[in-house]
């Protein structure tokens, strides 16, 4: 223990030979006579001339004494134990492989503790006297291995690589094999999704079209939660998500009317690669954008792919809810700009919307669908300035806007029909 070894002025060597011969008894006595104040007095005016190794050796003393000073605790205290405290079984489990149950996956630690008792044991009651100072090195050795601070001496636990407490948090080497990586960073998210970005005029500034099947994915945890509070049993929430029922489907539409999702476009070179928006259920596989977005994003539609994530916590989603492009309009302060305006085809759409209604003649042509007056346009027996009435339809699609007897230009028909059914803007 390397506090313990500098504070007993002991090379490693030295402290290996001092753990063989004289055991805990010895280390006790010298620790409990170390007088913090005074150690640290004295180690304060040899750093004044202490250097290279002999300044580093100084150096780490005083950190480890006046951390001791500012716990209240002596070195005896510290870094002496009698007693090897044991986890909850909850956090070692001894659960059946999932291929063959027959076969049973234990946990690090339940390995090392029985290490740790069997050479405990043998220490206790059949060491013979001679042997007593090598099983008092393997019972230390034990015992740090539990708490991983170095490998176990077994061969047997070696070939398996089992690892103790801090090297199970922290890694071996490197943070990749530690315990956030491990499960958390390298886990597969049920809260995220992935698709073809396609543009939606339809949508508004803050909204994206998220395919319904992937909402059902995405959103599964907290429309479980929400059915419960609603005074659902938890088996029967799940059957009713499962089944994808009407008090199920209302329950994902409120969610996504509270909750935000966030879309990243890969790769994230700047703030503006992550925004959030409200999700609009649509049909199909992909990801529906308002062209406002594309800037930003530097998004095009030859297989650009969003990747979309739901926030969960209660902070996280109301974060979410100041990132949406509405609300940074005006963010990019440093250049005095608006981060996203009406370009090409919509100042277009503008101006042809305009054109209709002062220079249109005569009665405006009259459909019944949207198919018809496209099916018009394409077939040439309209102008895009031309003057259009369509009659009001039942909603065709989840996100498809409605209008009561909405007097259209042709142009206005050809944007607000889906997206996927259009196979080209312009003449």
């Amino acid at each position: 223990m390397e506090p313990v070894r500098r504070l007993l002025g002991l090379s490693q060597k030295e402290f290996e030979q001092k753990v063989h011969d004289e055991g805990g008894d010895w280390f006790h006595k010298q620790l409990k006579g170390i007088d913090v104040d005074k150690k640290i007095g004295d180690l304060r005016k040899h750093m004044i001339t202490a250097q290279g190794p002999d300044l580093d050796n100084t150096v780490k003393q005083l950190k480890y004494l006046q951390a001791l000073k500012e716990e209240k605790m002596a070195p005896h205290e510290a870094y002496m134990m009698s007693k090897v405290p044991v986890i909850p079984p909850v956090f070692r489990p001894i659960l059946p492989e999932k291929r063959d149950p027959s076969q049973l996956m234990v946990a690090d630690a339940n390995k090392l503790y029985a290490h740790l008792m069997d050479t405990n044991d043998v220490l206790k009651t059949t060491a013979l006297e001679s042997d007593r100072g090598k099983h008092r090195q393997m019972v230390f050795h034990a015992v740090g291995a539990v708490f991983g601070m170095h490998e176990p001496d077994d061969d047997k636990l070696k070939k398996q690589e089992v690892k103790g407490f801090l090297q199970n948090i922290a890694g071996v080497g490197t943070p990749k094999g530690g315990f956030f990586q491990r499960k958390l960073m390298r886990r597969t998210q049920d809260t995220s999704g992935r698709g073809t970005a396609v543009p939606d005029v339809n949508l508004g500034m803050d909204e994206v079209g998220i395919p319904e099947q992937m909402l059902w994915q995405m959103l599964d945890k907290v429309i479980l939660a929400r059915l419960v509070r609603q005074g659902y049993g938890a088996l029967a929430a799940r059957e009713l998500v499962d089944k994808k029922a009407p008090v199920a489907r209302a329950a994902m539409i409120a969610e996504t009317k509270s909750r935000p999702v966030l879309i990243n476009r890969a790769p994230t070179l700047h703030r503006w690669s992550i925004i959030a928006a409200n999700p609009v259920p649509v049909q199909g596989k992909t990801i529906r954008v308002n062209p406002f977005i594309e800037k930003g994003m530097n998004l095009d539609y030859d297989g650009d792919t969003l990747q979309v994530h739901v926030p969960i916590q209660l902070g996280a989603v109301e974060d979410a809810k100041k990132m949406t492009m509405s609300q940074m309009l005006l963010s990019d302060q440093q250049r005095n700009k608006i981060m996203a305006f009406p370009q090409h085809e919509s100042i277009m759409g503008f101006t042809l919307a305009s054109q209709a209604k002062t220079t249109a003649g005569g009665p405006a042509h009259h459909f019944h669908t949207r198919a018809e007056a496209l099916a018009a346009w394409r077939a040439g027996k309209l102008q895009l300035t031309d003057s259009i009435t369509v009659d009001s339809e039942k909603k065709a699609s989840l996100e498809e806007p409605t209008s009561e007897d909405a007097s259209l230009s042709a142009e206005d028909a050809l944007f607000y029909y889906p997206a996927e059914n259009v196979t080209g803007y312009g003449p």
